[in-house]
């Protein structure tokens, strides 16, 4: 029991050790504590006074400011007030000038308007006298326009017409020589055409006979070793019996004679060939020679068409430079003679009322 009792103190006094460390280490950190504050409450404290400088003077600055601000208004006002007087004083002096111009600009007004209207009669006046000239200048120089322009038209039309029918002449001797070749080419390859036909003609022509004549050369071998066999066969039998004749010696002869017959037949078909290949030359021929007409008629009939435009044309320009001339002369000389104008060529309606001599003429 003695023992626990000890035990018992020795447990107190420890935990008493403990506790009073502890609170000598709350002490510490305590007293830490404060002089942070107390140092934190003197930077607060300068900062702080720094403020209420900074403050006192912003304050004094304002003040400052504010006495400025008032001095400027009571000068503004006094300004004020003096523009106001002027104002008063500008509006008093423009009304009475109003008044005194209104007053002048009703006399001038009065005083112009007569003015004007006497400057308005002699005006009016001045102006149909400046018509009545005017229509006469016009009417001068419209008829002097008018004649130069018909002259000038004359000479025109008359070189227009001179190079129309030089540009008609160049055109159609340019269509001619234009078919001219034209044609010529189109004979060239007709010609060719025909060239090259006629020889493939004559490569088959040539196949075809040389294959006949070696058939032909075959042919002839094998009739010749016939003949051969048949004058052997009838030397036998007219050694054997001349005056029998019996029905097989009638059927050999008939066998020969129908084999002289073919041979014969054969050897004629060469010329017969021969002859076929002439008609078909002619065929070319007659062909070329239809050909060169077509051509020749197609250029005819071009070149009819083209002189019937040109004459048109030309009688068309004859009769309007014949209208206006005559129209010029009445207006200028009316005692001029009228230059009278040429008779229409007669028009060639086709080719086929034309003879061969009129065609030669057309074409030169």
């Amino acid at each position: 029991m003695a023992k626990d009792g000890k035990k018992g103190k020795l447990d107190d006094g420890t935990m008493y050790k403990q506790l009073c460390i502890e609170k000598g280490l709350e002490c510490v950190i305590m007293e830490d504590k404060c002089r942070k504050l107390e140092a934190r409450s003197m930077h607060m404290e300068e900062v702080f006074e720094q403020i209420t400088k900074n403050t006192e003077g912003k304050i004094a600055n304002l003040e400052e400011i504010v006495s400025y601000l008032n001095s400027e208004e009571a000068k503004k006002a006094e300004k004020i007030a003096d523009l106001e007087a002027q104002v008063v004083k500008l509006e008093t002096e423009l009304k009475e000038t109003t008044e005194r111009l209104n007053k002048e600009l009703d006399d001038s007004k009065a005083k112009h308007e007569f003015e004007y209207n006497t400057l308005k009669l002699q005006m009016e006046s001045a102006n149909v006298k400046l018509r009545e000239m005017h229509d006469f200048s016009l009417r001068k120089a419209a008829m002097e326009t008018e004649l130069i322009s018909l002259k000038e038209q004359l000479a025109k039309e008359q070189r227009d017409h001179a190079e129309a029918i030089s540009d008609v002449e160049r055109s159609a001797v340019q269509e001619r020589e234009r078919l001219k070749k034209e044609i010529e080419r189109r004979v060239e390859e007709t010609k060719q055409q025909m060239t090259r036909l006629m020889e493939e003609q004559l490569h088959q022509m040539e196949d075809d006979l040389s294959f006949k004549n070696h058939l032909y050369q075959k042919t002839s071998r094998i009739l010749v070793y016939k003949l051969r066999e048949l004058e052997k066969q009838m030397k036998e039998a007219a050694a054997t019996a001349a005056i029998k004749e019996e029905p097989e010696d009638e059927g050999v002869k008939k066998h020969q004679e129908q084999e002289l017959q073919a041979l014969l037949n054969l050897s004629a078909e060469p010329a017969v060939e021969k002859e076929e290949l002439s008609p078909a030359a002619k065929t070319g021929e007659e062909a070329m020679r239809f050909l060169y007409a077509c051509l020749e008629d197609l250029e005819l009939d071009r070149l009819i068409e083209a002189k019937e435009d040109h004459d048109k044309v030309e009688l068309d320009h004859r009769l309007e430079t014949g209208e206006k001339f005559e129209l010029s002369t009445a207006n200028s000389t009316p005692g001029a003679t009228l230059i009278p104008l040429p008779t229409p060529p007669q028009d060639v309606k086709s080719l086929d009322n034309l003879t061969v001599q009129e065609r030669q003429e057309m074409l030169k």
